[in-house]
C-alpha cells in the first residue's frame, strides 16, 4: 500500500473531526435551554361567585412571540398543557374558556384538563420542560377575588432604601381598578339610567342646598 492513500485517510479524519456535529437535545428548546426570558404567573383566580367554582383562571405573562409547546401548569398533582399557540402578553388559561372569557378582558386560552385551584389555598407552578419557572402559594381565597401580582405601582408597596420597589401578592375584587378615588367640590350633575333609548328619559335637575 502506497503512502498516499494514507495520507488522504489522515485528511478525511482531520476534516470530519473539525466539522461540527448536532447532538439532539432533551427538547427543551431551540438549543435544548430553558428560554433565557421565561413566562410567569401574573394572577388566580380560584373561588369564582359561580356554582361548583365554574370559571376558574390563571393569568400568565409571556414575551412576544413565545411558542407554549412545552409550557405545563401544575399544583402538584394534576400537571396540564399550556397549549401550542404562539402568544406574548397577559393570557388567561382556563378549563372553561366561555364563562373565564365575560370575566376578564386578556386573551383566553382553552385548557385540555382542569388544575382544581382549591378555596383554602393553594401552591401552583409555571413550567418549561418539568423546570418550574415560576410558582406561587396562597392561603384562603375569598369570594370573587384575584390573587394578583402588585408591584408598587399601585400603592400597595413602598420604595425600600436602595430606591428599588418590592414585589408582592395581594386579593383583589374581580374587576377592581387601580384608579385612585377623585375628589370634586359641589357642583351640577345630572344622572339616568339607559335602558334602551340613547336620549335621556327624564329630565333632573339638582339644587345646591340653601
Amino acid at each position: 500500500m502506497s503512502g498516499r492513500p494514507l495520507v488522504y485517510v489522515l485528511v478525511l479524519v482531520l476534516f470530519l473531526s473539525s466539522v461540527p456535529v448536532s447532538v439532539a437535545g432533551d427538547g427543551s428548546g431551540a438549543n435544548g435551554t430553558v428560554p433565557s426570558e421565561g413566562g410567569r404567573i401574573e394572577a388566580v383566580y380560584p373561588n369564582p361567585a359561580t356554582e361548583g367554582d365554574a370559571g376558574e383562571f390563571v393569568v400568565l405573562s409571556f414575551p412576544e412571540a413565545t411558542d407554549l409547546e412545552g409550557w405545563t401548569i401544575t399544583d402538584g398533582e394534576t400537571v396540564v398543557r399550556v397549549g401550542n399557540e404562539t402568544v406574548g402578553g397577559r393570557v388567561v388559561v382556563t378549563a372553561e374558556p366561555t364563562i373565564a372569557g365575560n370575566l376578564t378582558s386578556h386573551p383566553v386560552l382553552a385548557l385540555d384538563d382542569s388544575v382544581s385551584l382549591a378555596n383554602g389555598g393553594d401552591e401552583l407552578a409555571l413550567q418549561y420542560r418539568n423546570e418550574t419557572i415560576d410558582a406561587i402559594r396562597y392561603e384562603d381565597a375569598p369570594d370573587a377575588e384575584v390573587y394578583r401580582r402588585t408591584n408598587g405601582t399601585d400603592g400597595s408597596n413602598e420604595a425600600d432604601g436602595s430606591g428599588s420597589i418590592e414585589e408582592s401578592w395581594r386579593w383583589v375584587p374581580l374587576g377592581a381598578t387601580d384608579f385612585e378615588p377623585t375628589r370634586a367640590r359641589a357642583t351640577t350633575a345630572q344622572a339616568f339610567v339607559l335602558p334602551d333609548a340613547p336620549s335621556v328619559p327624564l329630565e333632573a335637575r339638582y339644587r345646591r342646598p340653601c
